[in-house]
């Protein structure tokens, strides 16, 4: 994977199951081939980023299973703060990010939107 992880760490997890119930899925499903072969049929991630406010994860390989697996994980990070894990929701007006209210405070604060007193 040429560009690595382009989203933070707070959508992780939701990756990290993703990637184990897609590879759990895979081993079930063939677990009948020999090991060389299974290995031809593995899902190989291309890109995994965030954009408009929620995960992209790019992939060859799978079934419709992890089609839907990754659908569901893509869906999860629009309403899962991107920085933190908390509940999020998309904000900002142009480059859109999911975040919960304190990581949203934060990003504004480091922006000057808001004001430390």
């Amino acid at each position: 994977m040429a560009w690595g992880f382009e989203c933070d760490s707070g959508w992780f997890d939701i990756i990290d199951i993703l990637c184990h119930e897609i590879q759990h899925h895979i081993d079930w499903k063939y677990k009948d081939l020999p090991d060389e072969e299974r290995e031809l049929i593995q899902v190989v991630a291309d890109q995994v980023k965030e954009k408009y406010g929620t995960l992209r994860f790019y992939y060859h390989g799978g079934d419709e299973a992890v089609e839907g697996m990754v659908s569901m994980a893509e869906s999860m990070t629009h309403r899962t703060c991107e920085n933190c894990g908390c509940p999020g929701e998309p904000r900002g007006g142009g480059w859109i990010k999911t975040l919960c209210g304190n990581c949203d405070d934060e990003r504004k604060t480091k922006l000057g939107i808001i004001r430390c007193d």
